[in-house]
């Protein structure tokens, strides 16, 4: 909100009209006795191969390996603050569905996407855009029932074997992922590839061609850019080191944060340790855990 508050932050301004729900969201949240965090300790990254893609005026695509899946967007998909950006986020959703229904045993994924918005946008934790923050706050959701960990990476149009799909241009039907059912908030949206669009318009049929997409490719400078921040925010706390190893004692013995409210709820602290020595700990590892 405060993004559009330009150079007169302290002019009164209306709140969007998701303010009341996203607040009634942090509360709910926020008020819960056994709010708690785990610190992020060493833990490899399983690389499925999983990469998601979007073309605005066709569909997305899918594909984890040499397997694949795709999705039209339905006539009137673009309204309501819903923009390519969205449909990425969509794609990335979709995305985390299909690798956590995979057979392996892990807790924390590597995905691959070309929209810088969505990528980062996952590591910040939100969107400049509402509806995209609808569905990262669902991803999180399954992740939480899951007990998972996404972690996303950057690649360009050209590198990402997701793009043909999301132009209609599909592989052999031999590598079809199984279907999974779409989310209900999607309905109205998105449809399977495969499936009768509901519209009058002979020139949307079920198998049009396939259309171009525009290229907005990062530079080799800021892809690296891009990349090399995500690592050091990600795999420096979730990949297995020899210098993470040497902090394993914090590692160990520092599990969770709490907030303040849930402290309230909580008999003494659940930090072990003197608060200088935890500090002093935080720093030589290079990394901040947040306020204990």
């Amino acid at each position: 909100m405060l993004s559009g508050f330009n150079n007169s932050p302290f002019v009164p301004h209306t709140p969007p009209c998701n303010t009341p729900d996203d607040l009634k969201w942090w509360t709910k949240r926020l008020s819960s006795p056994s709010l708690s965090r785990n610190i992020p300790g060493p833990v490899p990254l399983t690389d499925l191969d999983a990469f998601s893609d979007t073309s605005s005026g066709f569909g997305i695509g899918i594909t984890i390996g040499n397997k694949w899946h795709a999705w039209r967007l339905l006539p009137g998909w673009k309204a309501d603050g819903r923009d390519i950006g969205w449909a990425e986020a969509v794609g990335f959703e979709l995305l985390t569905h299909f690798v956590l229904s995979s057979s392996s045993s892990s807790t924390h994924f590597k995905v691959y996407g070309d929209n810088k918005g969505v990528v980062e946008g996952w590591w910040k934790g939100c969107s400049r855009n509402r509806q995209t923050n609808t569905v990262f706050r669902r991803v999180h959701s399954i992740l939480e029932d899951r007990e998972c960990t996404i972690h996303t990476r950057y690649v360009p149009s050209k590198e990402n074997p997701a793009d043909e799909p999301s132009r209609g241009v599909y592989p052999h039907p031999a590598h079809l992922l199984p279907n999974l059912p779409i989310p209900t908030e999607l309905l109205d949206l998105i449809t399977d590839f495969d499936s009768e669009l509901p519209s009058a318009n002979p020139s949307q049929s079920a198998s049009p061609n396939a259309l171009p997409k525009p290229r907005r490719e990062l530079s080799e400078d800021k892809r690296a850019s891009v990349n090399a921040e995500l690592d050091r925010r990600g795999e420096e706390f979730f990949s297995c080191s020899s210098r993470n190893a040497a902090h394993g004692m914090l590692n160990y013995q520092l599990h969770h944060w709490r907030s303040i409210h849930g402290q309230h709820h909580t008999a003494k602290t659940s930090c072990p340790f003197p608060l200088p020595f935890v500090r002093t700990a935080q720093q030589t590892k290079g990394c901040v855990y947040g306020t204990l």
